[in-house]
């Protein structure tokens, strides 16, 4: 029996590999003395190697608790502040990837630097242009003036300018002349409106974040998996199933209306078919919501083969990330559940007629018949608000089991 030890610089950790038995263990070398063990801290994780998860310790997460509730306080902020929660997210989000993806909110906020006023007397205008590049950056201070050096120019008189040649076509009178400059040396730092739902998001997040993650990959579930929508006017159906190998199935069909998605605030044009793509994905967020109930211990880590017949749901499933709206909020969506369950999903297009029995019952009437395969004892459902997780709330699996105590209000 030998070890294997690669030691890379004095004071850090290395891994020691028991051969030919693959089991690991933790070491740090610190001056004289080491660290052996099969739980040790690395850079702020907790490794238990014989269990084989990290953990993210209590202490970090109560930090990051208190920055959202600081940031959650007001939308004006200042960059310090930002920049301490973007650099403790990069952090965490290395076990969370699909989260990091969220955090362009926080940095478009973090670079665009506000404008401020800066006046200047009318007999002094023209000494404004010399002190200017051509990119209207101030290289010089104008006399008699509190403008920063670097600053840069980006109105007069409420008039836009965008090069030198504009100064010379503004409206002046003959009082004072203010100027919006965006000052790069300034601190203070204003919220956008899709960073304060990404900040709620983020709270809702580790609220309920089991601080645990498996080291071992994610392995493909070997079973079939569909899902479809469809949207005619104010209201849309979607549908979808399990199947396991060995026959076992769980299924949805669920009808919304456009009132539906007003009641979790989520404002979508009244003829839902000009949002399909948001539906389709809201299909595959389901699928998620299935896997959840269907694989009880959701902690395994698994990664589910789905179909879909819809391009675009299958490229925003797949990419977890999009900018388009109303479309990325059902991708968020997504991603914080795909966070939550540590079930991931990896979509598959399918041309319409070989995505038949998903078809059905997103279009069949489920309440007047039960689709053709299934059977209504294996159907389960899903609630609009379960699967925008507003309110998470527990739940008995399965429903008929007895307690004798009842369930918590969330």
């Amino acid at each position: 029996m030998r070890w294997i030890v690669r030691k890379k610089e004095f004071g850090q950790k290395v891994f020691l590999t028991k051969l030919p038995r693959a089991y690991k263990v933790g070491v740090t070398f610190l001056g004289k003395k080491m660290e052996l063990a099969s739980t040790i801290s690395w850079i702020g994780w907790r490794f238990h190697f014989s269990s084989g998860f990290v953990e993210l310790p209590t202490n970090k997460l109560d930090k990051i608790r208190r920055y959202l509730q600081q940031l959650s306080q007001s939308s004006r902020t200042t960059r310090k502040d930002l920049e301490k929660f973007i650099g403790i997210m990069m952090w965490v989000t290395q076990l969370f990837p699909y989260m990091r993806i969220w955090l362009h909110y926080f940095y478009k906020d973090l670079y665009a630097i506000p404008a401020t006023h800066f006046s200047i007397d009318r007999d002094n205008w023209t000494s404004v242009a010399p002190c200017l590049t051509e990119e209207l950056i101030f290289h010089t201070r104008p006399s008699n003036t509190a403008i920063p050096v670097q600053g840069k120019l980006i109105s007069v008189r409420h008039q836009p300018v965008e090069s030198l040649d504009d100064l010379s076509t503004l409206r002046l009178s003959d009082r004072r002349i203010w100027m919006r400059i965006r000052d790069p040396n300034s601190n203070k730092r204003t919220l956008s409106l899709d960073t304060i739902r990404m900040i709620s998001l983020y709270q809702s997040w580790f609220l309920h974040l089991q601080p645990l993650r498996p080291m071992r990959p994610k392995s493909f579930w070997t079973g079939e998996v569909a899902a479809d929508a469809c949207a005619a006017g104010p209201s849309t159906q979607i549908g979808g199933f399990i199947r396991a190998a060995n026959g076992e199935c769980r299924w949805f069909s669920e009808k919304y209306s456009h009132a539906d998605f007003m009641e979790i605030k989520l404002d979508l044009d009244p003829d839902l078919q000009k949002s399909i793509t948001c539906m389709e994905t809201l299909a595959q967020l389901g699928i998620l919501h299935l896997a959840a109930r269907h694989f009880h211990a959701t902690r395994m880590p698994i990664k589910l083969s789905s179909w879909s017949d819809n391009t675009g749901a299958e490229a925003s499933t797949n990419k977890l990330f999009c900018t388009s709206k109303p479309l990325c909020y059902f991708v968020e969506r997504l991603c914080i559940f795909s966070a939550l369950s540590g079930i991931e999903m990896d979509v598959h297009h399918v041309p319409g007629h070989a995505n038949q029995e998903a078809d059905a019952l997103s279009r069949m009437n489920v309440e007047l018949e039960c689709p053709t395969g299934f059977t209504l004892s294996d159907r389960i459902r899903l609630l609009l608000s379960e699967l925008w997780m507003e309110r998470p709330s527990p739940r008995l699996v399965p429903t008929n089991t007895k307690i004798p105590w009842k369930l918590p209000i969330p």
